[in-house]
């Protein structure tokens, strides 16, 4: 599309919306290959696109998580949920922690019980897929409450919510914290606790954001996400 820019001045092609627009707090995109440090698929650095500087890391070779790619696009591959014991699961450690007040992820999710997407170094704030009873769990040990999104749909409110999704397709995942949650910053992927726990499945994109985005931020998002990976976004 060309917009005019004034008598004298050449026509410009009118910028596509990146969510650095909004000022996320995170940004990790695993279809940018410049952002991930790997050797021999086994990823010890995946960068943080938002200008922080939060990078995920790892470098204890035998619990990093695989680059990999599909139909869908570049993903991480992750080997944990069914709560494994300490250690012996692949996951991240921030650089810094960050408070996710709303959180997007695109994941293709393998179906293992708590499979952890975010976390704290203790049982405070964390995000989890379950398989049994409930979709996800964003309550932690703290009582933290929000909304949970899939493809921009609201599959409901509260501690644990909704029910369990699809598993073995890629999904645009969204949670806006309620009013003061989480309570904690998150500083894990795929763990918490002392890195128990760990993600069962692929995680293409992470995006956070230190603010409660409205419905219009939100889409925004939600389509850009859509667009970029193929998949579905109804607006909020």
């Amino acid at each position: 599309m060309l917009v005019n820019v004034g008598r004298g001045m050449s026509p410009v092609s009118a910028r596509r919306f990146s969510p650095l627009d909004l000022s996320p707090a995170l940004w990790l995109d695993a279809a940018d290959a410049s952002t991930v440090i790997e050797t021999a698929g086994s990823i010890s650095q995946w960068s943080d696109k938002s200008g922080r500087g939060y990078h995920a890391v790892q470098g204890t070779s035998s619990v990093q998580p695989d680059y990999a790619s599909d139909a869908v696009g570049r993903c991480v591959q992750f080997n944990g949920g069914n709560l494994p014991l300490a250690g012996t699961t692949d996951y991240f450690q921030l650089s810094s922690a960050v408070s996710g007040k709303t959180v997007f992820f695109i994941a293709d999710w393998n179906g293992n019980n708590y499979s952890f997407v975010l976390g704290t170094a203790a049982s405070n704030s964390n995000i989890f897929l379950h398989n049994t009873g409930y979709g996800i769990s964003i309550d932690g040990g703290v009582s933290d409450l929000g909304e949970w999104f899939v493809g921009g749909v609201s599959r409901g409110s509260g501690g644990n919510i909704g029910t369990p999704v699809s598993t073995g397709v890629s999904l645009i995942h969204t949670i806006k914290f309620s009013s003061d949650d989480p309570a904690y910053p998150f500083s894990r992927i795929s763990t918490y606790n002392d890195n128990a726990g760990g993600f069962g499945g692929k995680i293409r994109e992470i995006i956070m954001f230190d603010r409660y985005l409205n419905a219009s931020e939100m889409n925004r998002i939600g389509t850009y996400l859509a667009n970029k990976w193929s998949l579905s976004w109804t607006t909020i």
